[in-house]
């Protein structure tokens, strides 16, 4: 029911986001190999930015900074030696007397704390020069400074491989310097090649990345929609008598598109965050277990923060997105009264009201606002303190020579990439309240239940020809409760006639419309159509055997042929043109700009009042319909002008059942049969001439109303 679907928005708490989660997945499935694609290229570039860090740690401890050590094995035992040779197998040199050079950052901590208590760790790094690294011209270079005495240099036990004390190569002349450090420029060189390779393919795995989510996202948004407008389509008609056409809109445009972020942003992000997150503790736990230790120590805390935000923002997001929906629904009343404030001189009286709601939207907006701006410089203050505890700890890790620079700086940078997906997710969070608020909305609406819902299960009629027969048995109907607006009515309408139904406001005309056309259903009794009962044939079936015409007319924007043929193409363009003209609305079409495609805004608004009920009733022509309906069709129709649309009714009516609701004595007198209504039941049954012999309450009516409008029509 609406009210329900009212309440219900007021109290969103009770819906839990696992089943919307779950939900929102049956409309991603379809297109779960893009997403899965996405979530591949994001893996991509997930690994690529983890090997960044990694390469500068490499180019660092590699080429940039010398850290080999030359340390003295003389302390250990010849097993232990053996064994501590074997273990460092292909990642030492081995010099003469029981020494080694070896590279500082892969001694196992408990080598390394022993060598230094020992003393047998020289404090100067040691350079190595391979001969085998360079090319010919700088082997002579290297070989002929060394001959010269201007270099000297410590061979090893492999030929070919020399060594010298760090401080001795900062001593050498520019140029020799230059020689020696080319093997270190040209893997840095590498290195930086690597480095703009793998940003590359970053940004074109990105690139696919963010189109595949896109495309993604706006299909998945183009099928909510598709399924929220045609679900708005099947609703019972009571529920838009008591729902402001602003909020609907909102859900359609405004909370489909903050789903968008779902998929987009938060869907194949998070777990690329997720595998951002996992592969980079893996590599901080390699590089240094103490550091990686240490980072996560500031992870409860963010937890904490985050959890506690999220219940915040979702509140805040709930206020927002039904303040929004209020100031649609506002604007779009407005607007569609506007000549109403205009006549009546209410712009001030509105304009303060539309003050008061933009107040509360702006209220809720800034609650937000402040919730998440407070959420951010948390999440950033934590951040940094886990790195200036690495800093701290870092730092005194390189003094004591317990880990290296490279390792150090690369760490660092892990640091930034590891807080960046925590950040992130964190963040996501914050659009995760957004899109699970008008997720709320978006599926309360696609919880109504459609108007057939009552028809399920049931073997109904689809097909056939209906000629018209119409027969009320014993009917009761109240919109709300006991307020009954029929009360045991009883009449019978054969095929091919016209039944007019006259009576005081509120006698119960327009609902028996309402019941024949299927927008709601009876409480008690029977309606029966050519002998069948009205609810063993299908709802949209009836429909379509039946035209009507209602006072208040509605033209869609578009052209004259759209608004008589409403997206029918089996209607061609001649056909529509013999309507017009039986129905005298090529009278004024023709003088039109380019006549039928003169251009039509919405509600009509360009056309009078008659010209807008002429192209009704060729509309209702057009669809050549077994059972015509028209209430108070001619209502507000000047004299002149239903002279014209009289001379098309009797071609309009002819060979189909109507039923008129009508105050025109036009359109009531001839009539086949005129059922009296007052109260809601049925006072008098009879033609024009044999109710007025019978002076009863038609003859009441007719003396009040119908014989002055007689009157003026002569």
């Amino acid at each position: 029911m609406p009210e329900d679907y009212l309440a219900r928005e007021d109290d969103l708490g009770k819906i839990y986001d696992s089943r919307i989660v779950r939900r929102l997945y049956v409309y991603a499935r379809p297109y779960a190999p893009w997403l899965f694609l996405a979530l591949l290229l994001a893996s991509l570039m997930s690994a690529s930015q983890i090997l960044l860090p990694y390469l500068t740690k490499i180019g660092i401890d590699s080429f940039i900074v010398i850290k080999d050590k030359r340390v003295d094995l003389t302390s250990f035992s010849p097993a232990e030696r053996d064994d501590f040779l074997v273990r460092y197998a292909d990642r030492h040199i081995a010099l003469h007397d029981n020494q080694v050079i070896i590279r500082e950052g892969i001694l196992d901590p408990v080598d390394r704390k022993r060598l230094f208590d020992a003393g047998a760790v020289d404090t100067v790094s040691t350079y190595i020069l391979d001969l085998d690294r360079y090319d010919e011209n700088s082997r002579e270079q290297i070989l002929a400074a060394k001959t010269a005495g201007v270099l000297q240099l410590e061979p090893t036990v492999t030929s070919g491989r020399f060594v010298m004390p760090i401080t001795r190569l900062d001593t050498l002349p520019e140029t020799l310097r230059s020689v020696i450090r080319k093997p270190d420029r040209r893997g840095i060189g590498a290195i930086a090649l690597v480095y703009v390779a793998i940003l590359l393919l970053s940004l074109v795995v990105m690139f696919g990345q963010v189109y595949v989510l896109a495309w993604v996202g706006q299909k998945i948004m183009y099928d909510i929609r598709m399924k929220l407008f045609d679900h708005v389509q099947r609703l019972h008609l009571r529920f838009f008598n008591s729902q402001p056409t602003g909020r609907l809109v909102t859900r359609v445009s405004n909370d489909v598109n903050v789903l968008n972020e779902v998929f987009t942003s938060i869907l194949v992000e998070m777990l690329k965050n997720v595998l951002m997150i996992v592969g980079i503790t893996g590599v901080m736990l390699v590089l240094a277990p103490r550091l990686a230790l240490v980072t996560f120590c500031v992870l409860p805390f963010m937890i904490s923060v985050t959890w506690y935000f999220k219940r915040k923002m979702r509140d805040a997001y709930r206020i927002v997105r039904k303040k929004i929906a209020l100031i649609n629904a506002t604007l779009a009343e407005h607007l569609s009264g506007i000549k109403v404030i205009i006549v009546f001189a209410r712009e001030a009286l509105h304009f303060n009201k539309f003050k008061e709601i933009n107040r509360q939207a702006f209220q809720a907006n800034m609650r937000e606002l402040i919730i998440q701006s407070s959420f951010s410089p948390f999440i950033v203050f934590l951040e940094n303190t886990g790195v200036a505890l690495i800093l701290y700890y870092g730092g005194g890790q390189v003094v004591q020579n317990a880990i290296s620079l490279g390792t150090l700086i690369a760490f660092l940078n892990y640091l930034t990439m590891f807080f960046g997906p925590v950040r992130d997710i964190a963040e996501k969070f914050n659009i995760m309240q957004a899109a699970m608020a008008s997720s709320e909305r978006i599926f309360q609406l696609l919880d109504l239940d459609p108007e057939d819902a009552e028809d399920a299960g049931r073997q109904l009629l689809t097909e056939g020809v209906i000629r018209g027969d119409i027969e009320f048995r014993h009917v009761w109907f109240a919109y709300n409760g006991d307020d009954w607006v029929l009360k045991d009515v009883s009449f019978t309408v054969r095929a091919g006639e016209t039944a007019a139904f006259v009576g005081a406001t509120g006698s119960g005309k327009t609902t028996i419309i309402n019941l024949l056309t299927r927008f709601y259903t009876i409480q008690s009794g029977e309606i029966l159509l050519d002998g069948r009962n009205l609810y063993e044939y299908d709802r949209r079936f009836i429909r379509r055997n039946m035209a009507m015409v209602l006072q208040d007319v509605f033209l869609f924007s578009g052209d004259i042929y759209r608004n008589i043929r409403l997206n029918n193409s089996d209607i061609s363009d001649e056909a529509i043109h013999d309507v017009a003209r039986f129905v005298h609305a090529d009278t004024f079409i023709e003088r039109l700009d380019d006549r039928y495609e003169h251009r039509v805004e919405e509600g009509g608004a360009t056309l009078s009042q008659g010209q807008r009920q002429l192209l009704a009733f060729a509309r209702a022509l057009a669809m050549d319909p077994a059972l015509l309906i028209l209430d108070e069709a001619t209502a507000n129709i000047d004299s002149e002008t239903e002279k014209w649309i009289q001379r098309g009714l009797d071609h309009l009516l002819s060979h189909r059942t109507a039923v008129v609701v009508a105050h025109r004595l036009s359109t009531i007198k001839q009539a086949d049969t005129i059922i009296v209504l007052h109260r809601g039941q049925v006072q008098e049954i009879g033609t024009h001439q044999s109710l007025l012999t019978r002076r009863g309450l038609y003859y009441r009516l007719y003396q009040l109303q119908f014989k002055q409008q007689e009157k003026l029509a002569t």
